[in-house]
């Protein structure tokens, strides 16, 4: 049986959606939360739509990119909401850190 080694162009591919898809996430959470305009948040509410289409259009290794996404920012946002007046919240930083090292993960498997 034939392994799957995908070209070059296919790995730097890879790893630009890799990159793409956490700067994306990244990018809209911060809009979402600290940004008090509407542009802003229209733009945060967008890029989270379009991370969110991207990793339920994947098949494969991304599949369970939505659940990454979805922990990520369900940790992220009591955080950032709440951290002030509950200072142990911040703990929720540990498993965010996880589902991004996890999405990073499900990119380096199809190298």
């Amino acid at each position: 049986m034939k392994a799957n080694n995908p070209s070059v162009p296919a790995k730097i591919e890879i790893i630009f959606d890799i990159c793409y898809l956490i700067f994306a996430l990244c990018a809209g959470v911060y809009y979402l939360i600290n940004q008090h305009s509407t542009a802003a948040l229209l733009y945060g509410i967008m890029t989270l739509c379009l991370v969110g289409g991207d990793a339920f259009r994947s098949d494969g290794a991304f599949s369970f990119m939505w659940l990454a996404i979805l922990i990520s920012f369900g940790c992220y946002l009591p955080v950032t909401l709440f951290a002030q007046k509950y200072p142990k919240l911040g703990m929720l930083m540990l498993p965010k850190t996880c589902a991004y090292i996890w999405i990073v993960c499900m990119g380096f498997s199809l190298l």
